[in-house]
């Protein structure tokens, strides 16, 4: 659901997709993961992949290059792989390699897999660590909420099955899914 979090958040910041750097932030390639990467990088202004397995995404900056004529920076640069974004998608860098980071001082970021606080005194922007999702009342009545578990959880086992994104987006659609950034 990367795109929808970052739709999101570009309607809460009032700014349009289009206007914003983008920097995705990934220790391990998930196939399922391609074409929502695909669809980000049509609608942002720039798209950097900070990864330390960068052979892992060549094949896609190569598809984005050649399919779509979209230059795709994958780097594992400390220093200067994120001075330049606005908004930094941690998919799953844990707080301790977050923080190995250099990034702005005024950039958002947005943690996916795990909570991650920022350690830098000088830093003024945002990090978001969670979020939440609103579902279509027979779909809610599906999923019965339990102690042990969160309904976005349950919802994610519902739908995450061997298919296309394509296939899941409209499901997102059918269920009427709304996600914002908590």
């Amino acid at each position: 659901m990367l795109f929808d979090i970052l739709e999101n958040f570009s309607k809460i910041e009032e700014k349009p997709l289009e206007t914003i750097n983008i920097a995705i932030m990934f220790n391990h390639f998930e196939d399922i993961l391609v074409n929502q990467i695909i669809e980000i990088a049509k609608k942002v202004k720039t798209l950097k992949i900070v990864t330390k397995n960068i052979n892992s995404f060549l094949n896609l900056e190569e598809i984005l290059y050649m399919e779509f004529g979209i230059a795709v920076q994958i780097t594992n640069n400390k220093k200067r792989a994120l001075s330049n974004s606005d908004v930094i998608i941690n998919y799953d860098f844990g707080e301790e390699k977050l923080n190995e980071y250099a990034f702005s001082n005024e950039c958002k970021i947005l943690n996916i897999k795990e909570k991650a606080n920022v350690k830098n005194k000088n830093f003024c922007g945002k990090v978001f660590n969670e979020y939440d999702i609103s579902l279509k009342e027979n779909i809610l009545e599906q999923i019965v909420e339990k102690d042990d578990f969160e309904k976005i959880i349950l919802y994610e086992s519902l739908i995450y099955r061997k298919d296309t994104y394509i296939n899941i987006k409209k499901q997102f659609e059918s269920d009427g899914l709304i996600l914002r950034i908590v």
